[in-house]
């Protein structure tokens, strides 16, 4: 039953219908439907075919019981989404202060600035609940990453944060050619890319994921966020009431280290 098995696990993970699936075969859905039942089997030609369209070698689809495979597709995929939306997130809120530089005393601003932080905001609420939900569906993940792969990401992951390190240093370096808009704008990229960064970075951490102690886990969300949601509050309050943009954005870095600080204190308990 691995061929059957395995066949609606790849089906479900790529979103397919058993229609999809058979107009992507040219086979009748009944076939599909008799294929993922174990009441019949494919002939050869269709197992290349159903190889060749998930990317899976013809042995492992017929031997192997690869619902762990899709698993980790779809952990990428959710882990992925989760990580470039918070950073998403977190880059408009940066743009909707941007705007306000841009747009002045425009009778459009305070609509303009507003919407984004709703937009910003409905991101981060959606696909953190997405997430959640993936998280309850999965609470035990038994796969775990080669060391190649995470070799391949450690490149990756140096060479973006050293050029989000180039980016501010930019921006601090033409703030008086060009100002606060091209400074923010400039730490905005950066910001995006640590925080896309870090996020994607944690996904590897499958022990951790996979960490039966709920309540510490929960107090180092809880304090983490609160020193983030402090940060955004003192980076609005230093550039609304004092106008001080152009230094305020240390305040998300500063709170990227003391997030750091409390994660490593909390798990030594």
């Amino acid at each position: 039953m691995n061929f059957a098995n395995n066949l609606q696990n790849l089906r479900k993970t790529n979103n397919m219908s058993q229609e999809d699936l058979a107009n992507k075969l040219n086979v009748s859905r009944q076939t599909i439907s008799k294929w993922e039942s174990g009441t019949t089997y494919p002939e050869s030609d269709k197992l290349i075919d159903i190889s060749n369209l998930f990317k899976v070698k013809i042995d492992d689809l017929i031997k192997k019981e690869i619902e762990e495979e899709t698993i980790k597709i779809s952990y990428i995929k959710e882990s992925k989404l989760h990580a470039f939306n918070t950073a998403l997130g977190v880059f408009i809120i940066f743009m909707a202060v941007i705007s306000l530089e841009m747009f002045g005393v425009s009778p459009y601003q305070p609509m303009i600035f507003f919407s984004m932080i709703g937009v910003a905001v409905s991101l981060f609420i959606i696909f953190n609940f997405r997430y959640a939900n993936f998280k309850l569906e999965n609470p035990i993940l038994s796969f775990y990453y080669s060391k190649e792969e995470i070799q391949n990401f450690n490149t990756k992951f140096s060479f973006l944060i050293s050029l989000g390190i180039i980016l501010i240093l930019f921006g601090i370096g033409t703030a008086n050619v060009g100002g606060e808009i091209v400074l923010l704008s400039s730490v905005a990229v950066a910001v995006f890319i640590f925080v896309y960064m870090g996020l994607l970075k944690s996904r590897f951490d499958i022990n951790n994921y996979n960490n039966k102690e709920k309540k510490k886990d929960t107090l180092v969300d809880k304090v983490t966020s609160i020193i983030m949601l402090s940060a955004t509050f003192i980076f609005l309050l230093l550039g609304f009431l004092l106008h001080l943009w152009h230094i305020a954005w240390v305040v998300f870095p500063l709170g990227g280290i003391l997030c750091g600080i409390v994660a490593i204190i909390l798990e030594k308990k």
